[in-house]
C-alpha cells in the first residue's frame, strides 16, 4: 500500500493575535467529513467518489496510520443510484452521528438533485464498511440544514431537519430520538412538522435549537431571507410549549438590498456570562445577549458582512467565543462580546472548514486536499505553552540565521520561511513566553 506523508505547504499561513494556522498539504483529495471510523483516536477522511456518467456515487476512506500518513483511498460503500430521474449531485453537508447508537461513527451525507429535491442518505459503519442504512426525503427543497440537539431533554439525540424552498415555502420536521436510535427513517415514524415562513417566496437561512426563554427546555431561533416586496431578513423563534412548538415569533427585522437578504445566526456564549447568545450574521452582524430572563436587547457589531456560514469557537485560544465567517475571523477582544469589526482574513484558494483535525483541543482547519494546523506562536514542541524547551527544541535544528530553509517547529514563527533574529523578536511580543498553557 502507498502512503501519503504530510508535507509543509510553500503557501503563507494565516495569523492572529499569538496563534498561526501553519499550512500542510494531504494531496488532490476532496474532504467531505473528517470521521475516526476505526475507533482508535485519530480522524480519518472521508470522501466521495462517482462511477463514470456520475449515475451513482460511493465513498472513499483514507485512514490516518499516525505520524501525518494517511493511506492510499480504498471505497468503503456500495454505489448508490440516483433515487429520481435527475442526477445524484453533492451537497453541502456530510454529519457525523451514531444514529444506530452501538458506539461507532456513522454518516449522513446530504444529496441535491437539482433545486427543488434533495435527501440525506445514512450510511451505518459496520466495521469500517458503511452500509447503506436508508433515505431521508427533504421533499420539495434543493437543501435543508441539520441541527442536533436534546429538544426534549431525555437524554437521546434529536434531529431537526429545516428546509428550504423559494416556490413552496420554508418548513422543519422534528425527529425525536429515541433509547434505541435517532429513528430517522422508519416508514412509521411521523415527525412534527412546522412551517418556518409566513408567505411563498420567503425561504429560510438556518434554524438551531436555543432556550430562548430561559425556561430549561430548546426553542427553536431561525432566519428567513428575501421577504417579499420588503426585500430583507428577519429574525424569528418558535416556543418549545411542552415539547410542540408555537407559531413563528418575531424577533426582529432588517432592511437590504435586493441580492443581500441572505443571513444567518448561531448560538454560543460570547459574553462570557453563563448565558448563551445569539449572533446574527449577514449583511450586518449584531449581537444578542442571552440573560436569566430570556434575551436581552440587539447590538449591531459590524457591516458589511459577506453571505457566510457561521461558526463560534475559541480560535485564537484565549478562552473566549470569537466568530469565523467563511475565511474571515472576528476576535472577541475582552471575553464580553465586544469584536474586532476588521476580520483577519486569509487568502485560501480551496474550500475550508473548522475541525480539530489531530485532536488536541483547537480549532484547526480542513479543506479540499490540505489541512491548517492551530499552532501557539514560539510553540515549537506543541505542548500548549511558549517556554524554554522551545527555545532549545529550534536551537538544536542548527538553522538559525543560517539561511536555510526552515518549518514552524524548526523555528520559522512569522512564517517568511527561515529562522531569523525576527522570529524570536515575532514570538516574544505577545507576551505569552512561560504563560499558562492552553
Amino acid at each position: 500500500m502507498r502512503l501519503l506523508r504530510i508535507e509543509q505547504c510553500e503557501c503563507k499561513c494565516m495569523m492572529a493575535a499569538d496563534v498561526v494556522w501553519v499550512a500542510h498539504d494531504i494531496g488532490p483529495v476532496d474532504v467531505d467529513v473528517l470521521i475516526d471510523v476505526d475507533l482508535d483516536g485519530d480522524l480519518d477522511i472521508l470522501s466521495r467518489g462517482s462511477d463514470e456518467g456520475r449515475d451513482g456515487q460511493f465513498l472513499l476512506l483514507r485512514e490516518n496510520l499516525g505520524a501525518d500518513v494517511f493511506s492510499e483511498e480504498v471505497r468503503v460503500s456500495e454505489t448508490i443510484r440516483s433515487w429520481s430521474k435527475h442526477v445524484f449531485y453533492h451537497g453541502d453537508r456530510s454529519i457525523v452521528i451514531d444514529f444506530d447508537l452501538d458506539g461507532d461513527q456513522d454518516v449522513l451525507v446530504e444529496e441535491v438533485y437539482d433545486f427543488s429535491e434533495g435527501a440525506y442518505f445514512a450510511f451505518e459503519n459496520v466495521g469500517g464498511f458503511f452500509q447503506f442504512a436508508g433515505r431521508l426525503g427533504l421533499g420539495e427543497s434543493g437543501s435543508a440544514n441539520l441541527e442536533l440537539g436534546d429538544f426534549n431533554r431525555d437524554g437521546n439525540v434529536d434531529v431537526l431537519v429545516n428546509r428550504s424552498n423559494p416556490f413552496t415555502g420554508s418548513s422543519a420536521s422534528l425527529f425525536v430520538g429515541h433509547e434505541a436510535a435517532v429513528d430517522l427513517f422508519s416508514d412509521a415514524l411521523v415527525p412534527q412538522e412546522f412551517p418556518l415562513q409566513e408567505r411563498t417566496g420567503e425561504i429560510n437561512g438556518n434554524a438551531v435549537f436555543f432556550d430562548f426563554d430561559a425556561d430549561g427546555d430548546l426553542d427553536v431561533v431561525s432566519t428567513h431571507n428575501y421577504e417579499p416586496w420588503t426585500v430583507g431578513s428577519s429574525l424569528s423563534w418558535y416556543e418549545n410549549i411542552d415539547n410542540v412548538f408555537s407559531e413563528r415569533q418575531l424577533i426582529a427585522t432588517r432592511e437590504t438590498g435586493w441580492d443581500e437578504g441572505d443571513s444567518r445566526v448561531a448560538v454560543g456564549d460570547v459574553t462570557g456570562d453563563g448565558f448563551d447568545d445569539i449572533i446574527w450574521m449577514g449583511p450586518t452582524a449584531s449581537l444578542i445577549p442571552g440573560t436569566a430572563d430570556g434575551i436581552g436587547m440587539e447590538t449591531v457589531l459590524f457591516e458589511n458582512v459577506a453571505r457566510c456560514g457561521t461558526f463560534l469557537a475559541d480560535f485564537d485560544l484565549d478562552s473566549d467565543m470569537d466568530i469565523m465567517c467563511y475565511r474571515s475571523w472576528y476576535e472577541n477582544l475582552d471575553g464580553a462580546g465586544n469584536f474586532s469589526s476588521t476580520p483577519t482574513t486569509w487568502s485560501w484558494e480551496r474550500r475550508v472548514g473548522p475541525f480539530d483535525y489531530d485532536l488536541d483541543g483547537d480549532i484547526d482547519f480542513v479543506g479540499d486536499g490540505a489541512w491548517l494546523e492551530n499552532r501557539r506562536v514560539g510553540d515549537a514542541n506543541n505542548d500548549g505553552v511558549f517556554d524554554s524547551a522551545d527555545l532549545v527544541a529550534v536551537l538544536s535544528k542548527n538553522t538559525f540565521e543560517t539561511g536555510a530553509a526552515a518549518t514552524f517547529n524548526e523555528g520559522d514563527w512569522n512564517q517568511d520561511g527561515q529562522f531569523t533574529t525576527q522570529d524570536l523578536v515575532f514570538a516574544f511580543q505577545f507576551g505569552t513566553y512561560l504563560s499558562a498553557p492552553n
